[in-house]
């Protein structure tokens, strides 16, 4: 079962860990409304294959992370 993190945070996050095996992309576009008006920091492991994979793309994912708010860094390990 899949559920909106929109919808399902009642709590104001400061902090918000993204680890989720290729589903980022998903996430955040379900956590939109969450990022803007609580502006949690985000740590977000991304596995570029496994998003590639599922149709998904890089340029969406670091789309969804509005630069007005965030400064984002990527480290290649």
């Amino acid at each position: 079962r899949q559920v909106v993190l929109d919808d399902y945070v009642g709590e104001r996050p400061t902090f918000l860990k993204v680890d989720i095996e290729g589903f980022e992309v998903a996430a955040l576009r379900g956590a939109q409304r969450l990022i803007s008006q609580c502006r949690p920091r985000i740590f977000l492991e991304g596995h570029t294959s496994m998003i590639l994979e599922l149709g998904e793309n890089l340029k969406e994912l670091f789309s969804l992370i509005p630069r007005s708010i965030y400064n984002v860094q990527v480290l290649n390990e």
